[in-house]
């Protein structure tokens, strides 16, 4: 008897935790809005945690550029014969650097600024790829019902050829099976985003009315807003390299090494402690080998090199904005015309017509939010 009821617990523990696992295991589909989603990028996107991990370490970078060197303990003791007439010391000797701390302090704050503005432009862009793969989700989502629906108007239209009813609508389930697959690759790519590596909630876009689609309604061209930050970096790297030209030309100035301590004789000699006292050293570093020649004059090309840099990034900014400018007016024009057929023939009789309508506006849709997102 104890045996049977022994086995019955076993068994129950063994289903339980069977049910347990598939439960945790399940993964929960979660409905959010765009504003949800980047909250959760702030938290969870790899890209952002790694630029301000990169922006932490660079603030620690200051206190450790403007550190003062640890003092050395120093001692002399004489042994035999040699400390007849020859003091002993014992002291701290201080390494000071001259004209160097504060330049290397403000580099590492320039460069902590850069990596500070690199976490914003980060950040920026990542949002960008989030507007796009939720918009994009949302309107190929919705491309999926109106081909499904298309797909029953072709199986419910009479054909004289029933091959060629066959070969359409053969054509048109391949259409759907790649439009699914598409929106899983993009659905993953989404969750990968917000949601990293955890497997256990997958997040989806709302169902959003895509046919009222409003530029403002989710679009915040914030191109202008990283051509900013970046001049911003660009203009911290000149400066940067700037100072480390200073910097470089400091090293030739002598750093000293002062320091001092208590001195004294010992033995049975009757004078030991009348000759006790105190020693001072000053010890000075001369370049007379190495001028830092080599150096100073990769400073200066880095320094050129930094405003070749930003005169490049200018002009190229200048260049792509009037052919840019072109294909947004174009991509405009495209989605008013495609929004206009849409209202004009939404309510026709013809379900073709309904159909190829409603497709030019989901196209024309993408096509702009594309080239917000992801400009050429």
């Amino acid at each position: 008897m104890k045996k049977y009821f022994l086995f019955l617990f076993i068994f129950i523990i063994i289903i339980f935790c069977f049910a347990f696992k598939v439960y945790a295991f399940e993964e929960k589909i979660e409905q959010i809005s765009c504003d949800k989603a980047i909250s959760l990028l702030k938290k969870k996107n790899p890209q952002i945690l790694n630029a301000n991990i990169e922006y932490e370490i660079a603030k620690n970078n200051i206190k450790i550029a403007h550190a003062i060197q640890n003092p050395k303990f120093v001692s002399d003791f004489f042994i035999g014969n040699v400390a007849k007439g020859n003091s002993n010391q014992l002291g701290l000797l201080f390494p000071i650097e001259v004209a160097k701390r504060k330049l290397r302090k403000n580099i590492a704050e320039d460069k902590a600024d850069i990596l500070y503005l690199q976490a914003q432009k980060t950040f920026t862009q990542e949002i960008k790829k989030l507007y796009f793969i939720y918009l994009s989700l949302c309107l190929e989502k919705e491309k999926l019902i109106i081909e499904n629906e298309y797909l029953d108007f072709l199986n419910s239209k009479e054909y004289e050829n029933s091959s060629y009813k066959d070969f359409i609508t053969a054509k048109q389930q391949n259409n759907i099976l790649q439009l699914e697959e598409d929106i899983n690759i993009k659905r993953k790519t989404f969750n990968l985003m917000i949601n990293g590596q955890n497997s256990y909630i997958v997040y989806d876009t709302l169902n959003i009315d895509i046919y009222n689609f409003e530029e403002n309604n989710f679009i915040k061209d914030n191109q202008k807003q990283l051509i900013e930050t970046e001049t911003k970096i660009l203009d911290k790297e000149i400066e940067a390299a700037y100072k480390n030209i200073q910097l470089t030309k400091n090293e030739r100035i002598p750093d000293l090494i002062a320091g001092g301590g208590f001195a004294f004789e010992y033995g049975d000699k009757p004078y030991a402690a009348d000759y006790s006292g105190a020693f001072i050293s000053i010890d000075l570093e001369v370049p007379l080998f190495n001028f830092i020649t080599p150096n100073i004059n990769n400073s200066i090309l880095r320094y050129e090199q930094a405003k070749l840099k930003k005169e490049t990034f200018l002009e190229n900014t200048q260049t792509s904005y009037e052919s840019e400018k072109i294909q947004l007016n174009k991509y405009k024009k495209n989605l008013q015309f495609a929004k206009e057929n849409l209202n004009k023939f939404l309510n026709s009789d013809n379900p073709e017509i309904i159909y190829t309508v409603k497709s030019d506006y989901l196209n024309s849709v993408f096509d702009l939010i594309n080239f917000y997102f992801n400009p050429k």
